[in-house]
């Protein structure tokens, strides 16, 4: 054709007399055909054999199917079971120009290469009892899936049109887990002031009928979050990571309850729930002898002054203090020690300079080097500096 004309769909050349060859069509044959079972129309590409996958949309069989870029996400592992969610935002979709009107749910253990299909309890329904009803836009509730041996598992998530045609599962990511023997928090021992827990593997039922080894677990770590439970209210006491499946928290009050949380390490510094209990250490009865009485504090600018009566049994004294929470965040987590000052006076200073600012501190006086608890604290707190507030919900 002339400079700044066209052939007619489906025509090319100079006289615009030439079919489109193979593989082309449209005007002045430019543009190419999809993934075409045979040939495609030369005026307007379609594939009139179909694609030749699956995995394409017709017509024109050149865009995937709608797919999610990730299949979903662990919340919490449990014996035999997780919770899941599964993302069906904008951000996660990738949207093609067919209709999605449902979605299935496949896994299989990481050790297989076949996938099976999920039986669905979604209470809005779905066909056959597998498929349920994609809803583009949010986040799913929580879901839960049960009857699981203790494997590691990949699941995905798989898009279908009103065909049932999907796209190629490859391009969505799947989530991962491991469900491991006996991963429940189990109390060993418990004193006025330390807590003894485990979480210890164990042969399950499936291997011992079938006189296989035991499954050997993968975790890469664990995460125990203690928390002391005041008034019905979580205080952060600690967060300890560990490899092992067992630990003993030390340097706890006595006849305090406690709620220490399990949780794993799955991927990326990515922990999920796995477990929970409260436990309440045991009341220390508490040699009187050891008391030193009158305990007093007063502060000035620079120190805490702490002061007691003297004593007609000790001539050593264990001033003993503890960092218990930042103000006024109260959820804060703290994970200090029991800080031990020895004098022969009946008397101490304690620098603050030494101390943390903007914080909540215990202290008592014994004579007995070894007590680490007394029912009766004094408490104290240090100079309020704005500038220098440790709380996660607000800024320095």
């Amino acid at each position: 054709p002339e400079y700044g004309c066209s052939c007619a769909t489906g025509y090319q050349g100079d006289y615009c007399l030439e079919q489109c060859q193979p593989g082309f069509y449209g005007a002045d044959c430019k543009q190419e055909c999809g993934h075409c079972k045979g040939e495609c129309d030369i005026y307007t590409g379609h594939c009139h054999e179909g694609c030749n996958t699956t995995y394409l949309t017709r017509p024109h069989c050149k865009q995937p199917h709608s797919y999610l870029k990730s299949a979903g996400k662990v919340l919490s592992l449990g014996v035999g079971e997780i919770q899941y969610e599964i993302d069906f935002s904008p951000n996660n979709l990738v949207k093609s120009n067919d209709n999605t009107l449902f979605y299935i749910l496949q896994y299989r253990e990481i050790a297989n290469s076949s996938w099976n299909n999920f039986t669905s309890d979604a209470s809005d329904g779905g066909i056959d009892n597998t498929y349920d009803i994609f809803e583009e836009g949010g986040i799913t509730t929580a879901m839960r899936i049960f009857d699981l041996l203790n494997r590691e598992y990949q699941i995905r998530t798989i898009l279908l049109d009103e065909a049932l045609e999907t796209h190629d599962p490859s391009l969505t990511e799947p989530f991962e887990f491991e469900l491991c023997e006996g991963e429940t928090l189990k109390v060993e021992n418990k004193t006025s002031t330390s807590i003894g827990i485990s979480w210890v593997q164990e042969i399950d039922e499936d291997s011992q009928e079938t006189n296989s080894e035991p499954t050997v677990c993968h975790t890469e770590g664990y995460k125990l979050e203690i928390n002391q439970i005041e008034n019905d209210k979580f205080h952060k006491e600690r967060v300890i990571t560990t490899v092992r499946n067992s630990y003993e928290i030390k340097n706890l009050s006595p006849g305090q309850t406690y709620n220490i949380e399990l949780k794993k390490l799955i991927k990326d510094n990515e922990y999920v729930p796995l477990s929970n209990t409260n436990v309440t250490t045991r009341d220390e009865v508490i040699d009187s002898s050891d008391n030193i009485m009158g305990v007093t504090i007063s502060k000035t600018k620079s120190v805490v002054y702490v002061e007691w009566f003297a004593s007609p049994i000790y001539t050593t004294f264990y001033v003993k203090y503890k960092l218990r929470r930042y103000l006024p965040c109260t959820e804060q987590e703290t994970t200090s020690t029991l800080h031990v000052a020895t004098t022969s006076n009946t008397s101490y200073s304690l620098e603050l300079k030494d101390l943390e600012s903007n914080a909540l501190y215990e202290l008592f006086v014994t004579g007995n080097e070894n007590q680490n608890v007394n029912p009766q604290n004094s408490s104290f707190t240090t100079t309020l500096d704005t500038k220098t507030w440790k709380c996660n919900n607000l800024t320095s």
